[in-house]
């Protein structure tokens, strides 16, 4: 049966994947902890981004991101 990657994405967000479901309550620790990393992975993207003039510019999202360098 294929899967929906919308709703698989949708279940391990909110922790109720069949993984997450076997952990008990356990659960809600490794759930904070994800969505913990995934904030704070955002927010020193977003403070870099403010803070460094040169990661605004298109040249270098086109250089860094696609060229392998």
């Amino acid at each position: 049966m294929p899967k929906n990657p919308f709703t698989d994405v949708w279940q391990f967000l909110t922790g109720t994947t069949g993984d997450y479901l076997h952990q008990g309550n356990w659960r809600y620790l490794i759930l904070a902890l994800f969505w913990i990393l995934l904030l704070a992975s955002i927010a020193i993207a977003f403070r870099n981004w403010q803070e460094d003039s040169e990661q605004r510019t298109g040249r270098h999202f086109w250089k860094s991101g696609w060229s392998g360098s």
